[in-house]
């Protein structure tokens, strides 16, 4: 999430970072993506949308019916912004280490 007093600086999310460590670390333990999705709608985790929703955050969300699917789980495997990397503009420009890592580059790699 962005700070509070810097909104160029990107710090974690508290409750969101339990959520993507583990999502990240039960893909390196070789849990599959649907098995993980399953995983996170029994335990009744908030999808990305529905917790940005209750969080307040503006945004034009499709809400959906509320349940993870393999598009959402993808998204955050791939997405770099957790390893401390922002990933940025059409070309891809890839900026390192801009902000405090959730997960180590060697589980996302």
């Amino acid at each position: 999430m962005k700070s509070s007093t810097d909104c160029h600086q990107l710090i974690p999310d508290p409750e969101a970072t339990v959520v993507v460590k583990e999502i990240f670390l039960l893909a390196h333990l070789g849990i599959s993506i649907s098995e993980i999705v399953r995983r996170l709608n029994l335990a009744h985790i908030p999808t990305p949308i529905d917790y940005a929703i209750s969080k307040g955050l503006e945004g034009s969300y499709e809400h959906g019916d509320g349940s993870w699917n393999s598009r959402f789980v993808k998204y955050i495997l791939i997405n770099r912004t957790y390893t401390g990397d922002l990933q940025q503009g059409e070309k891809g420009i890839l900026v390192e280490k801009t902000h405090e890592a959730l997960v180590s580059r060697d589980i996302f790699l």
